[in-house]
């Protein structure tokens, strides 16, 4: 799972953005391994999402956190119905745990498999069927222009499926659901 962070200060305040870097990253390390005892399987990196300019971001690429392994968005026809309790506790720790990481750092982009979250309850919250199955999801290209010149904006969609209809979810990388679309099966 990578979030990605934005933390850093305007240059013309002080240090310029490679000053700050070892100083972000010092501070993230130290703020994670004092996270609520528990051990987390990590890793930094510094990235740049400008397009033609410079955005440094931080990535940070959660491995684990405590004794649960993350898990990876299901295969196409995987039921959700029947794992939704279980992916929604690991949802709630993830959400606590980045919101804890980076509470005065603006986050860029959200991991993948927490926005497939996000679409799973939001295909729930639209279709009661007892069966819901995930159909599959794909990244949509974004225009420099729509984008602002950003890399780091992206949008999905997700697709699920019951017995009467097919719902499709956009969202964006920071937890914009976009649109909801259902059609009749």
């Amino acid at each position: 799972m990578d979030v990605v962070l934005s933390p850093y200060e305007d240059p013309s305040a002080g240090l310029d953005w490679p000053e700050q870097t070892p100083q972000i990253l010092e501070g993230l390390k130290s703020r994670i391994e004092s996270w609520d005892g528990a051990k987390v399987e990590y890793r930094i990196r510094e990235t740049n999402h400008g397009l033609g300019a410079d955005w440094p971001t931080i990535t940070l690429q959660i491995l684990s956190l405590s004794a649960t392994a993350f898990f990876v968005i299901p295969a196409a026809h995987k039921k959700i119905r029947e794992s939704i309790e279980e992916w929604r506790k690991i949802k709630a720790n993830v959400e606590r745990f980045i919101a804890w990481v980076s509470p005065k750092k603006k986050i860029a982009s959200y991991p993948v498999e927490l926005l497939f979250l996000d679409c799973a309850d939001q295909a729930l919250e639209t279709d009661a069927s007892e069966r819901l199955e995930f159909l599959g999801w794909s990244e949509v290209p974004v225009p420099a222009e729509v984008s602002g010149g950003f890399t780091a904006i992206k949008h999905y969609i997700f697709t699920f499926r019951s017995a009467t209809q097919i719902t499709l979810v956009a969202i964006d990388n920071r937890r914009q659901v976009l649109w909801i679309r259902s059609t009749p099966v």
